[in-house]
């Protein structure tokens, strides 16, 4: 394909280009990228697969009076380039440099028909070089690493139960991280050599091992009851006492930040507490080791529940900047997406699994999308895949029932939660679901005895939570209840304004005078995230 031959606009991998107005998307999302890296881009979708020479890329970006020192600015431009797009020239998935000659476009390319619209999503700021590098090759690049993504993505169905960002949260600190070079401690780039070198188990990696054998161990044993078991308590336990042994321990702080998060987003804790500690945690990490991807991504989650979504963007930008080989990655953009109700988030979720099949985590987000676009039957199909993996996954169980909810198939929706193991009773989002179903019965009692204070606490802390606790009160009749949850929901960022006009929990409030100005604001926050991208542009 030649873009400019027959089309202005270009598709490859999960990025989409319109040459003719100088913008990149990535799920829909615009990235920033500056106009002489985008020219070279631009000339070099003009002849995939060809070399462009370096005098080619001259004449384009700098004419024959400009004086400019060219091999500089060039090199510059390519390295800005490949920040944006997540690639590198040691092992290249999109621009492959001929030393001394030029650089060749790998990647498949597609010529997009002029009609095809580029959805615009919210964008997210990055640090420096604001882009979306794709963190593994995950967007349809079939380039590079697949046997490892695949070995990660397997590991990640074991994960009975967890919630959505647990799941990320394994991605991100998959065995191993394949590819990834380690990161260093703050102005350190070599360990010299008495450093004890990194430590290996037969599940764990540890990158910044400590000196003492027995914190070293109890890291281990700790990420092996995160990763594989979800008891973030136990774990955490075991990480204070590698603390207590080695106070410098950087990696063992950071699992334990880890531990307060996912305790809240699994529906174990409604302490806000947990996440104000986790963000102290990290931010102490990141100062002593400002390379640590784990932590970077870490503390994007503190901002997601804080409904601070550009902060949460720049970190996990930063994250995937500094160890591309995180799965969870993409599953970030995806959540952010149907967070903000952008209406690209589907087509990412199909390209996320078509390139990691194994990964239930895709399968649930894209079985949410299809829930909240009022299609509970293709929903419940999305679902019930992830199931036949892992029969006792309580979050796909909770969403199975939610969609039978939605579809007024109440017994089914009983059903299913049935299905949930008696450990699973005082999770937090178990008990919100086992509310709605009540009270969808006529139940009002058992409703609200099950919608205590203690889960709407959790409701106020978790931002996907929110909205479940107006559709409670919109189905009880309580209206103002209702509506004061959906701007609880807005002002956390919650831009999922088709869903509210036909999710069928909230038929009761659609009416309400505030109804409408909730949904006018939640449009009119996404058009200034747009109009501040721009502006930064």
């Amino acid at each position: 394909m030649q873009a400019g031959a027959g089309s202005r606009r270009a598709r490859f991998a999960a990025f989409e280009v319109d040459l003719r107005s100088g913008e990149l998307h990535k799920h829909g999302i615009r990235l920033r990228l500056q106009n002489q890296p985008f020219q070279v881009l631009a000339l070099l979708l003009e002849h995939p697969g060809e070399v462009v020479t370096r005098e080619e890329l001259r004449q384009k970006l700098w004419p024959t009076d400009t004086f400019i020192d060219f091999d500089t600015g060039l090199n510059s431009a390519i390295k800005k380039l490949r920040d944006v797009l997540g690639d590198s020239a040691e092992k290249p998935r999109y621009i492959e440099t001929l030393p001394r000659r030029g650089y060749r476009f790998i990647a498949p390319v597609t010529a997009l028909p002029q009609g095809t619209p580029l959805t615009q999503g919210s964008a997210e700021p990055a640090t420096e070089v604001s882009g979306s590098p794709d963190p593994i090759g995950t967007s349809g690049s079939s380039i590079s690493q697949v046997p490892n993504r695949v070995r990660g993505a397997r590991i990640a169905w074991a994960l009975s139960g967890l919630g959505i960002l647990v799941a990320l949260i394994f991605a991100i600190v998959r065995l191993g991280s394949p590819g990834a070079g380690p990161s260093t401690r703050a102005g350190v780039d070599a360990a010299p050599p008495s450093k004890p070198q990194p430590t290996t188990g037969r599940t764990v990696v540890i990158k910044h091992p400590s000196a003492n054998p027995e914190a070293n161990e109890l890291l281990q044993r700790a990420v092996v009851l995160i990763r594989l078991q979800f008891e973030p308590l136990r774990a955490r336990a075991m990480l204070e006492r590698a603390l207590q042994l080695d106070p410098s321990f950087t990696e063992a702080r950071a699992y334990y930040a880890v531990t307060h998060i996912i305790a809240v987003e699994g529906g174990i804790s409604n302490n806000p507490g947990d996440v104000l500690r986790a963000g102290e945690e990290l931010r102490r990490v990141l100062k002593e080791d400002p390379r640590m991807a784990l932590a970077h991504a870490m503390l994007g989650a503190v901002h997601f529940f804080h409904g601070q979504m550009d902060l949460a963007g720049e970190e996990y930008l930063q994250a995937v900047r500094l160890e591309p080989g995180i799965l969870g990655g993409e599953v970030w953009l995806l959540i952010q997406a149907r967070f903000l109700g952008n209406e690209e988030a589907m087509r990412a979720a199909r390209r996320l699994i078509e390139s990691e099949p194994l990964f239930w985590p895709a399968r649930y987000v894209q079985g949410e999308i299809l829930r909240e676009q009022g299609k509970s039957a293709d929903a419940v199909r999305a679902y019930e895949v992830v199931l036949e993996q892992d029969a006792q996954n309580s979050t796909a169980l909770v969403s199975l029932a939610r969609a039978y909810l939605d579809a007024a198939d109440l017994p089914k929706a009983r059903q299913t939660l049935q299905r949930l193991r008696p450990q699973d009773a005082p999770n937090f989002r178990v008990r919100m679901a086992k509310a709605q179903l009540y009270a969808l019965e006529g139940k009002r009692a058992l409703a609200l005895k099950e919608m205590d204070e203690e889960v709407l606490k959790y409701a106020d802390l978790q931002p996907f939570a929110a909205l479940d606790a107006a559709e409670l009160y919109a189905v009880l009749g309580e209206t103002d209840k209702a509506i004061e949850w959906l701007d609880r929901s807005m002002r956390k960022g919650d831009g999922r304004v088709a869903w509210l006009r036909i999710d069928p929990l909230l038929a009761n409030v659609r009416q309400h005078p505030r109804f409408e100005q909730i949904l006018n604001s939640m449009e009119f926050r996404r058009q200034q995230r747009n109009v501040a991208f721009r502006k930064q542009s």
